[in-house]
């Protein structure tokens, strides 16, 4: 059951459901719902992706979830102080794990040489291409809206969070670094 809506949630805010935005960001059980995702997000990507045995990946999903503690962490201290929002942290913690649902496909397709879309140039030595700029875009979009949405703050103020979470969050993922 709980799996279930977790799935159910994970696909609405693909969508950027406004709905689904502002029950993350007022429920205090997302928190761990959150968790979950990025856990086996993070587990089964880095496991089909790098091809690592299960005693391999506890590194890399505890240096993920740091990560996107710390980023998390990093946008809510730019709201609080910066910009002088109350919100909690552990709403802002649940939407951002949500967000990660997109952001394991930039681990998957960062590793695959080639490119699948035919409209967009790739190279195979590039490391970056459109479409992955387009998945950062992407999530972007969903944690600018979801703070917009369940916060009701500023569309500049959500902005700058979002960009500060993704900035720190490639800073201090070594997962995400390595793509590069």
């Amino acid at each position: 059951m709980l799996l279930q809506e977790i799935l159910q949630n994970s696909k609405k805010i693909l969508r950027l459901d406004n709905a689904t935005l502002s029950k993350i960001t007022s429920d205090a059980h997302e928190t761990a719902n959150s968790l979950i995702v990025v856990t086996l997000w993070s587990s089964s990507v880095l496991f089909f992706s790098f091809k690592l045995s299960t005693g391999d990946l506890i590194y890399p999903v505890v240096d993920h979830i740091f990560a996107w503690i710390m980023a998390t962490f990093g946008s809510w201290y730019i709201l609080s102080r910066g910009y002088k929002e109350i919100i909690q942290m552990q709403s802002l913690l649940a939407l951002t794990g949500y967000a990660q649902v997109v952001f394991f496909s930039i681990i998957l397709f960062g590793r695959v040489q080639s490119c699948f879309f035919p409209l967009i140039y790739c190279s195979s030595t590039t490391r970056i291409s459109l479409w992955m700029l387009a998945i950062i875009f992407w999530i972007y979009l969903i944690i600018e809206k979801g703070i917009r949405v369940g916060f009701y703050i500023d569309k500049k103020i959500s902005s700058a969070a979002s960009i500060s979470f993704l900035l720190i969050m490639f800073f201090f993922s070594d997962i995400l670094k390595s793509l590069f």
